[in-house]
Parts: C-alpha cells; structure tokens; sequence
C-alpha cells in the first residue's frame, strides 16, 4: 500500500517483516526505511500531511470506550504518526479509509467502511457498500457525497480543490468517475468493460494513473487512457550452480598436459 509523500521524495508503506504490517517511510530512491510504528494491529498508510511531515494510517488498535458495546477488529480508526517516529496520535475512531486531506486540512475526504465486507469483492449491493464522505475538521462534522447502492471508492481530490476522482460499480464495473465535493450526479471519465480498475492515483500536474487487467494506465480529463509500457528486467530467481562435495566414485579421470589439474567424472 504505498503512497507518495506531496513533494516526491518519500514513499511510505506497510510491511510486514516483524510479523504484523506497521508503517514504513523511506528515500524515493530506495535505500534503508525507517520503521514508524510498532503496535501488533496491520496498519495501513493514506496520505502524507502537514507538508510531508506526519502520516495518516488506518489500524484497528484501540477503539473508542463509547464503542465497547460493539467492538470489532474489522472497522479501523484513523491515525497519525510522525515521518521521524515517536508517539502515535488518533484522530478519528470512526472507520475512515483511503484518506485524502483537503487545502490547509480544514476537511478529509474518505471512503467508509460499514462493515467486514472482503475488499476485492465485485457486483454486490448490500447493506455495506463503501461510500465516499467528508469530514469538515473544525466543527467536526461528518457528511456523505455518494449514494450509488453499490461500492464507491478511493476518493482523489482534484487539483482546483473542488471536485473529486474516484472509482465507482455505477456503469457495471469499476471505472473512473468525478463528482463536486458537494455531490450531485456523477461523471464517467473512463469506460472499461470486464475487469475492474484499481489502485487510483494523481499526479500533481492532474494526470490520473490506475491499473486495469494487469496493465498500468495513465488518463487525463476529456481525453483516452494511455496504457503505460513497463519493462522488468529480472536477475535470476535462484543460483544455477550447486556445490556438491565428492568423497568418491570419481571415474574417468585425466591428467592435464602441464600436470597441475586433473579432470573427472563424478555421479
């Protein structure tokens, strides 16, 4: 689950290398990460902020005592967490995932999480489909922009502030759709068939980038997704040679012409 810190040097990212995932922040450019977090919950890093110095993640760690009624592992709160390390701040014990923060953080964008429903799951309209809502920080008020009866997901805020990116079942499968932060109708910005789109992203300059089918896409508005051309190069998954120790049943031998080594045949 990476994402990119606002300025481009940083990723930050769960791992699970200790045994549970907990958060990680390190050089674009690769190298050694720095470990955030410690707790034995998964967490799951959203959004830079307070200009790339904190980092909002998601855990089901420590829910509110007004909730111990109806405490589950499966609806996380919402998190902070310095890029330096140290204390653990929660921000918001009520489910909020795929954390976007608007200008000067006076609002989050989010999508919700009603229930344990399997995240990869296509097609469905139940009771617990996700929905995209905003939270306004300074009254602390909560409000919801979607209201399709199937999944609405991965808010992206657009580059005016305005508007906002995000993936919606509304046209039968997962596509790219935009909608005004105050709500009303929708707008299809792409129109994929047959396997969803995920992992929704922008770049600064507005450019839209997501995956489809195994591919990776880039779209700017009003225009047709471009598929991105990836190249990998590997190095072998595994050593071809193998050091095997001869004790006997060496045949065939032969001396070479100088005396100093001899060739045979082993097993």
């Amino acid at each position: 689950k990476p994402v990119w810190s606002s300025d481009g040097e940083r990723v930050a990212f769960a791992s699970n290398r200790h045994g549970n995932f907990d958060i990680y922040v390190m050089s674009a450019r690769g190298g050694e990460p720095s470990r955030l977090t410690y707790h034995s919950a998964d967490e799951e890093p959203y959004t830079f902020t307070e200009g790339d110095q904190t980092i909002l993640f998601g855990a089901a760690r420590q829910d509110a005592a007004s909730n111990r009624g109806f405490p589950t592992g499966s609806q996380p709160e919402l998190y902070r967490v310095s890029v330096d390390g140290g204390r653990v701040f929660q921000v918001l014990t009520t489910p909020a995932e795929a954390v976007q923060v608007g200008t000067d953080g006076a609002f989050f964008l989010y999508q919700d999480k009603k229930g344990g429903e399997n995240e990869w799951r296509k097609h469905h309209t139940s009771a617990i489909t996700r929905d995209i809502w905003v939270y306004d920080t300074e009254p602390g008020n909560h409000r919801k922009i979607t209201d399709f009866e199937g999944e609405d997901r991965n808010p992206i805020l657009s580059t005016d502030g305005e508007s906002f990116f995000y993936l919606s079942e509304e046209s039968g499968t997962f596509n790219v759709h935009k909608m005004p932060l105050e709500g009303g109708a929708s707008e299809q910005i792409t129109g994929f068939d047959g396997p969803p789109v995920r992992f929704l992203s922008m770049a600064q300059d507005g450019t839209l980038a997501f995956g489809w089918d195994g591919e990776i896409y880039t779209v700017r508005e009003g225009a047709e997704p471009v598929r991105v051309p990836v190249t990998v190069t590997l190095d072998a998954r595994a050593n071809p040679e193998e050091v095997v120790r001869v004790t006997g049943g060496a045949g065939e031998m032969a001396v070479s012409p100088d005396g100093k080594e001899v060739a045979f045949i082993a097993r």
